[in-house]
């Protein structure tokens, strides 16, 4: 910290700013002050807690040390001061709860019943004349922690405390209290010496009549006035033994001394046997490694001996096989020399004759009645109704005409842009694949294709391409900057993913497509920038699904979906010819608009989980519980976790997945019956599912939580894991599922319950293997395809 003078303003500045948190600043604040509360004495406690007193923690830094006073006091008598403006900025964003103020002790106007300074004066060179500053701020008590004893001090200490440097009597206070504590011995070891915790009490407010020496020094390790008088007793007792004591213990030293020479000598002895035999035994487990790898290394140079005289012959065969491709290439080149020479030849023969042909008089009468026809609006138009009247009759001319009037002023027959480069070579690769299907789907995803990721549109995006159907799987992009390395690739066989900007500027170039047999354009979001290609894929035959997956404007007002506009999600229900919701209170929310939402949930792949049926089954003394998913505060319920966990020590909650708040970091970090993995691959899922009992879906019961159909719950059944869920009350009807309420007691109760009945086998296998063949994601995507089209899709056709 060069350039500042240490323990200055600027240099807490700057500690706060930049490595104040690298060395664990803010867990040694948090260190400090459970010590100062183990401490403290009872009876000054229970009268803080009784009488309300307010608590100022002077030097609070970021304030941690203060967020753990306010648990044990009531938050409301807590205030913290540091003259940092940079330490009080951070403690208010991390505890908005607290008071804080930022001023030093000089500035500070407030007075308060209890001053609290931890591991503070210690930084001054004169520090008792700060002591007499703090004494000023308090109404009753000063309560100091300080590092005690310390040699040699730390760099940023100036003072070191001893027993001769606290007066009894200080100022009008007096000392009530001391109490030394080794943090050796601590494991957390942010404090390596000892500390003291100091009380003065001020004199008109504290009875220093109760006052005894123990609350000065703590408990003394002897009673010496006893042993002085059982010595003195023993002296006078019998002084004519005196000579002989001293005998004894002349004796007594002398055998002494023998003894520690002949135990430092077998210590010796012992140690060098023992370094020996460990020395040997090591060597030993060396050799037999050594051993271990050698023998590792012949069988794996044999392997590879073999492989590469299996590759040599492969290699002889490819060469002979190219050679003989060679000479047919040769050939085929050899033929179509000739064959271009045979065409270059018949081109200018047809060439002349197209010259002839020009300038003929028929040539300029004909030239001249097409560009009249193509080019003059008039003669367009008219030759275009002619052919419309003649061909399909008066009514259709008349329907033409209405949808080109439609078209103009909507704009959908604006100049179509070239397309770009990129989209181009995926336009072609797609028309390349035409031969092995003739069906097209376009489906807009709120995430990028990861093949082993269980989402609902990457595995319809595998389903279709299953099926013979090619994909255009459009990833979503917060803006155009936002790029991916899969963006324009196949990603699997017959799956393409492009960006979603590109997607909508290009739009007008998927009537290349036009002509194929089906075509589908999947919705399972509804952003209007989505929903506004809706017109211009539909002329060109696009059969349109809306997917509801989830209540969106439930996620928006807490803050995810900002796209959303319910007026644009009811206008997509109102012009999409399929519309499909995963459960049913999706499908009631739209009832009005529509009687025809089919409710088709979610599923799971096998393939992609892995081993089925793996849940613990034997009874332990713990019950291991397990979640997977999406953590946010939104919708997963972290009360009703941490209170089970205090309630219930004997269940181990294991849970996987990311968006843990700090707040929620900080509230479990002491509760070792919660265990957080982190985000783990879908195919890495089962490894942690094994050691599990149950599973859980604890949602704060909300419109959010009720709407939605968990991909999880078809996982965990997979798995064999009952599950116990709070806020989806739908899922009371699948088996090996209970329903809990959002409180500790109930939720626990529920485990116990599904507990046994794992551990005695009452649950109907038969039943969960039916339901789970019902819900395969092929199944759930096969009901989704055979569905009839909708009378929408109908009518456009036929007025086409």
């Amino acid at each position: 910290m060069s350039g500042f003078e240490v323990n200055s303003q600027e240099y807490w500045e700057s500690r706060f700013k930049t490595d104040w948190d690298t060395f664990s600043g803010r867990e040694q604040s948090v260190f400090f002050a459970n010590i100062a509360l183990n401490l403290m004495p009872d009876d000054l406690i229970e009268e803080i807690k009784r009488e309300k007193y307010e608590i100022c923690d002077v030097g609070c830094a970021e304030g941690d040390g203060v967020n753990v006073f306010s648990k044990f006091f009531d938050e409301a008598q807590m205030t913290g001061v540091d003259f940092s403006q940079e330490a009080i900025a951070k403690a208010k964003q991390a505890y908005p709860h607290i008071k804080f103020n930022c001023a030093s002790i000089e500035t500070l106007t407030e007075k308060f019943d209890v001053i609290f300074s931890s591991n503070t004066l210690e930084h001054f060179y004169q520090p008792f004349d700060m002591l007499e500053k703090l004494m000023e701020k308090t109404k009753r008590y000063v309560v100091l922690l300080l590092p005690f004893q310390e040699n040699p001090l730390y760099p940023e200490h100036f003072h070191s405390f001893d027993y001769n440097q606290f007066p009894l009597e200080y100022k009008g206070f007096n000392l009530i209290f001391s109490k030394e504590f080794d943090c050796s011995y601590d494991p957390r070891q942010f404090w390596k010496g000892k500390q003291i915790l100091i009380i003065y009490a001020k004199q008109s407010v504290v009875n220093f009549n109760k006052l005894f020496l123990s609350d000065y020094l703590g408990t003394l390790s002897t009673d010496y006035t006893k042993l002085k008088s059982e010595i003195s007793l023993l002296n006078e007792s019998n002084s004519s033994y005196k000579d002989h004591n001293q005998f004894l213990i002349n004796t007594n030293e002398a055998l002494n001394l023998k003894y520690e020479k002949l135990e430092n000598s077998f210590r010796k002895d012992v140690k060098t046997l023992t370094d020996e035999l460990q020395l040997s035994s090591q060597l030993n487990k060396e050799l037999i490694e050594l051993k271990n790898d050698y023998n590792l290394l012949t069988n794996e140079k044999t392997i590879l001996e073999s492989k590469m005289s299996e590759v040599t012959l492969k290699m002889t065969s490819k060469i002979d096989e190219l050679g003989d491709e060679l000479k047919l290439l040769k050939e085929e080149y050899c033929n179509n020399q000739i064959y271009t020479e045979e065409i270059t030849a018949k081109y200018y023969e047809i060439k002349g004759e197209i010259n002839h042909l020009k300038h003929s008089n028929f040539w300029s009468i004909a030239s001249k009645y097409y560009y009249l026809r193509d080019n003059f609006f008039p003669f367009k138009v008219l030759y275009k109704s002619l052919k419309i009247w003649k061909t399909s009759g008066f009514i259709s001319l008349l329907l033409a005409l209405k949808n080109k009037a439609i078209r103009i002023v909507k704009g959908y027959d604006k100049p179509v842009p070239a397309p770009t480069i990129k989209f181009e070579k995926i336009v072609e690769a797609v028309l390349e694949k035409k031969e092995s299907g003739d069906k097209i789907a376009v489906l807009p995803s709120a995430f990028e294709f990861d093949e082993l990721y269980n989402q609902r549109t990457i595995n319809l995006a595998k389903y279709l391409s299953k099926n013979g159907w090619i994909v255009i799987f459009v990833s979503w992009q917060w803006s155009r900057e936002e790029q991916s390395k899969q963006d324009f690739k196949e990603v699997i066989n017959n799956v393409f993913q492009i960006p979603l900007y590109s997607f909508v500027e290009n739009l007008a170039h998927f009537k290349l497509f036009s002509k194929w047999k089906e075509k589908k354009y999947f919705l399972t979001l509804s952003p209007e920038i989505l929903v506004n290609a809706i017109p211009i894929l539909r002329p060109l035959g696009f059969n349109i699904i809306y997917d509801i997956l989830d209540e969106w404007e439930e996620f928006n007002k807490v803050g995810q979906a900002p796209w959303y506009s319910k007026a644009i999600e009811e206008r997509v229900i109102m012009e999409s010819d399929q519309v499909i919701a995963v459960s049913n209170p999706l499908k009631d929310k739209f009832k009005d608009l529509r009687s025809d939402i089919q409710v088709i949930g979610n599923g799971y792949y096998g393939d992609l989980l892995g081993d089925s049926q793996i849940t613990q089954t034997n009874k332990q003394d713990d019950i291991h519980v397990g979640y997977f998913g999406h953590l946010t505060e939104a919708w997963f319920d972290w009360n009703l976790i941490i209170d089970s966990a205090k309630r219930r020590p004997d269940i181990k909650f294991n849970i996987i997945g990311y968006g843990v708040s700090n707040e929620i970091k900080e509230r479990i970090q002491y509760l070792d019956n919660i265990f957080m993995y982190g985000k783990i691959h879908p195919s890495e899922l089962k490894n942690y599912v094994r050691k599990w009992h149950i599973g859980m879906i604890p949602f704060i019961n909300s419109k959010l939580s009720n709407a939605v159909d968990p991909i999880k719950v078809y996982e965990y059944l997979y798995f064999g894991l009952p599950t116990v869920c709070t806020g989806i009350p739908h899922l009371k009807t699948y088996p090996m599922v209970r329903i809990a309420e959002n409180d500790s007691l109930n939720f626990t109760k529920n485990i116990d319950i599904l507990y046994n009945d794992l551990i005695e086998n009452k649950f109907n296998r038969k039943n969960v293997i039916q339901f789970l063949e019902k819900t395969t994601w092929d199944a759930r995507f096969s009901e989704i395809l055979n569905t009839k089209k909708n009378f929408l899709t109908e009518l456009y056709n036929e007025r086409k």
